[in-house]
């Protein structure tokens, strides 16, 4: 049975990743139902009250361990596991048109990245990840999976989108400029 959507006031539009063991999750699970609310209403009244005890004059907790905790997601690489809404601002050019767009958000889980990158009207996820003979991105939402060069190389990758059957024209080359986006930043190390 699913769930019933939130009014649109109740949504939330910005999203914060918190790695937990199984036992730290089923007591938020736990004190949820507890309170008949939501994990996500939980999660948002936690963060509230830790920023109102930082203000509050509370010292910040740091979690040293917290590296060597996300093993299971793969090598972190010393890069931030999320990075939030608007990421990179992107522009886009290809012949005689012109859009602009963004990534949203992007995990980097060490041997591939995950990201979400809106463009013209459009958002879609985005994986990508360095093979021996280059890279590869998939784009799920179009059941589509592709063989790359380097990011660097937006003629070939942009010919190899544009190849693709299935996948709308100004979609595939969004997917490869915020690729060659996130390598130029540094995020594909």
């Amino acid at each position: 049975m699913a769930r019933p959507k939130k009014p649109q006031n109740e949504r939330q539009t910005e999203k914060i990743v918190l790695y937990v063991t199984p036992d730290t999750k089923l007591e938020a699970m736990q004190a949820a139902e507890g309170l008949g609310i939501s994990e996500s209403q939980l999660g948002e009244m936690s963060m509230k009250r830790y920023f109102s005890s930082l203000k509050q004059g509370a010292t910040p907790v740091e979690y040293e361990m917290m590296k060597s905790e996300l093993i299971a997601t793969g090598p972190v690489k010393d890069e931030d596991i999320l990075r939030q809404r608007k990421a990179l601002d992107l522009s886009f050019v290809y012949e005689d048109e012109e859009w602009e767009g963004f990534i949203r958000w992007f995990v980097n889980h060490g041997s591939h990245v995950e990201f979400t990158v809106q463009g013209r009207g459009t958002g879609f996820t985005c994986i990508a990840g360095q093979t021996l003979s280059g890279y590869f991105l998939a784009i799920p939402t179009y059941q589509v999976c592709m063989s790359l060069a380097e990011p660097s190389d937006t003629l070939y990758n942009k010919e190899k989108a544009l190849s693709c059957s299935g996948l709308n024209r100004i979609d595939g080359l969004t997917a490869v400029y915020a690729l060659q986006a996130l390598n130029e930043a540094g995020y594909l190390r």
